[in-house]
């Protein structure tokens, strides 16, 4: 299983991972695949982070920051394709002409309550993968929030 995984992302992203852990298999998995392996450090305490630290100190790509995480996204997109995306900057205007409509509309119905992925599709007639980028994009700016159950919500600022 973990080999599919590698050889259907560009890297893999390791959040938290104690000792031991099934996670340094999806990671030398992705590594034999020529994969990227990228690792968010934890506090030396956490027993969950050890793993993670352990993997940047044998050289995964250390995400400390939001920044670095994007640039290595557009590393892997190709120039351009993450950094410039207007979803990512937490002060895009939602009125400028830049903020496709279907984005619009997707906002305004988030406003008036919480929606599976599926549902959203549903109800405004879009095809799920698209409306799934657009959704991880409203994520990383910030915008939307996936709860627990699956849902996504307007983020509370």
């Amino acid at each position: 299983r973990n080999r599919i995984i590698a050889a259907l992302a560009e890297a893999t992203l390791i959040c938290e991972a104690g000792l031991p852990s099934g996670t340094f298999g999806a990671a030398d998995d992705a590594l034999d695949l020529g994969k990227e392996v990228w690792a968010i450090p934890g506090s030396i305490f956490a027993k969950q982070s050890a793993g993670a630290n352990q993997l940047i100190s044998q050289g995964a790509l250390m995400v400390n920051s939001m920044t670095v995480f994007c640039e290595a996204l557009d590393r892997i997109a190709g120039p351009g394709q993450i950094l410039t995306d207007p979803f990512i900057n937490d002060a895009i205007d939602q009125e400028s002409e830049d903020f496709p409509e279907s984005v619009r509309v997707l906002l305004a119905t988030l406003r008036a309550g919480q929606f599976s992925a599926e549902e959203l599709s549903l109800h405004l007639g879009q095809e799920i993968l698209p409306l799934l980028r657009q959704l991880s994009r409203l994520e990383l700016a910030g915008q939307v929030e996936r709860g627990r159950d699956g849902r996504y919500h307007l983020t509370r600022l």
